[in-house]
């Protein structure tokens, strides 16, 4: 091993060939030099990241392309370390602001004439942004992020511009799950600051003595563990966008320090007595009724005021079943780019379930139900049988609630099974008998439907 193994070999800036060349690809290039330095990223690399060049250079790049999952190694590292180039995969990584990634990778080893390693070189490519071309939905139907066709959700997509072209504060109202976060990043992105930090806080996760610290940052010496002076996230936000989360759980002590930062856009560190002007847009988002919480001393009038200057209600999921059907293909397109399997379809059966189903976790749930599903999906298809207990035994209850249909004794079938009996009776007999627009309305074969009609008792 020679000394210059021990050392960083440096990669010239590229020729303008080179420079001509990474600019004309879509995908995001990276290069680093022997000790994982970045040398040069493309715009295509800057708008995956969010970070451009002038901040990328000469730091490692695992600061930039930040593992999603446990190792803390960056795709490159291996590659350089080992000397051996890697084929195309697909990894999770963490943009800026946390922003996750799911990326298509390929890296390799640059080397001189002499075979000398310089560095690595990276190409990837955001999956998301693939995924929005592949996608068969209607472009109508896609706003920053969010797919729907529901007309009180694309009244919200209408308005959004317009208060994004504000510095108001805005309040983001809606349950658990419903994306608030998504229209809070939507909002900065159509406004004046999108090229500025968006900085996401949920304040209900710090207690007040550290979601003081971290919104308002601290000088050395404030407390026992402060060794130097931290900024805080509305100093990172300078300029861009603060997203606070969940602030219906703040303490009143907590409203007090914010409404007044609110009002006159001034802060004070932590053990400093020298206000600091910040030029901040301020989005909240709650799932709390902070009408009630007022009426109950719990939430400070003049706080609540101050935050509903521009409101956005999100409706809940079971409001909108009509973006149901939208929202799974969306899901299941987006597993089959990640796993590269087949692409999944759904049974009518396993969608007339989940269409029913009122999703207490909103989006979340669905897409969590989704993931399931597809993983234990045996075939083409998601069908009625791979969805969780609760929703079968829900359109179980809801077929026996209507009534009808020849009564079998229930110890013969399973609910599961008694749920699906129902619904092929149904297809049945909307259909007239006929077992061939039976089975192509409920995505099975004629001899499948002709064994389960045997099974069922249904022929």
């Amino acid at each position: 091993m020679n000394s210059s193994d021990h050392q960083s070999s440096v990669i010239p800036e590229p020729p303008a060939l080179l420079d001509a060349l990474m600019e004309s690809v879509a995908c995001g290039v990276l290069i680093t030099d022997s000790a994982l330095r970045i040398v040069r990223v493309n715009e295509s690399a800057e708008a995956i990241t969010g970070i451009p060049l002038s901040e990328a250079r000469g730091r490692p790049c695992r600061d930039v392309l930040r593992p999603g999952g446990r190792t803390a190694s960056c795709p490159l590292e291996l590659c350089v370390r080992h000397g051996r180039s890697h084929d195309e995969r697909t990894l999770t990584m963490l943009g800026r602001d946390d922003i996750e990634l799911t990326v298509r990778v390929v890296s390799r080893v640059i080397r001189d004439d002499a075979g000398n390693m310089l560095g690595g070189l990276l190409t990837f490519g955001d999956l998301s942004t693939v995924h929005d071309l592949r996608l068969r939905l209607d472009r109508r139907s896609v706003f920053h992020g969010m797919i729907s066709q529901n007309h009180r959700m694309r009244a919200l997509f209408d308005v959004m511009p317009r208060m994004a072209q504000s510095n108001s504060t805005v309040l983001i109202r809606g349950d658990t799950g419903t994306g608030k976060e998504l229209f809070a990043r939507a909002i900065h992105e159509l406004s004046d600051r999108a090229g500025r930090p968006f900085v996401s806080v949920n304040t209900a996760a710090l207690p007040d003595t550290l979601l003081e610290a971290e919104l308002f940052g601290h000088v050395k010496g404030a407390f026992t563990d402060a060794k130097s002076d931290r900024q805080g996230r509305i100093a990172v936000a300078q300029r861009g966008t603060l997203f606070l989360d969940e602030i219906g759980d703040l303490s009143p002590a907590m409203q007090v320090k914010l409404l007044r930062f609110l009002q006159d856009r001034v802060y004070e560190p932590l053990g400093s007595s020298r206000p600091r002007d910040a030029d901040v847009r301020v989005i909240a988002a709650t799932n709390r009724n902070l009408e009630e919480m007022i009426a109950r001393g719990r939430f400070r009038e003049d706080f609540y005021y101050r935050l509903n200057v521009l409101t956005i209600e999100i409706p809940p999921l079971r409001d909108r079943s009509d973006d149901i059907p939208l929202l799974i293909e969306h899901f299941l397109q987006r597993l089959n780019l990640i796993e590269g399997d087949t692409p999944l379809a759904i049974t009518p059966l396993a969608l007339q379930a989940l269409v029913s189903y009122e999703y207490p976790g909103n989006v979340r749930e669905l897409e969590n139900i989704i993931e399931r599903a597809a993983i234990l999906a045996d075939g083409t298809h998601v069908d009625f049988t791979d969805l969780p207990l609760a929703i079968r035994n829900r359109t179980l209850r809801a077929t026996s609630d209507a009534g009808g249909g020849e009564l079998v004794p229930s110890s013969m079938f399973t609910p599961m099974e008694l749920g699906e009996r129902e619904v092929i009776r149904e297809r049945l007999a909307l259909n007239g008998g006929n077992r061939k627009l039976t089975a192509e309305g409920l995505g099975i074969s004629r001899t499948t439907l002709w064994r389960k009609m045997k099974k069922y008792r249904l022929a």
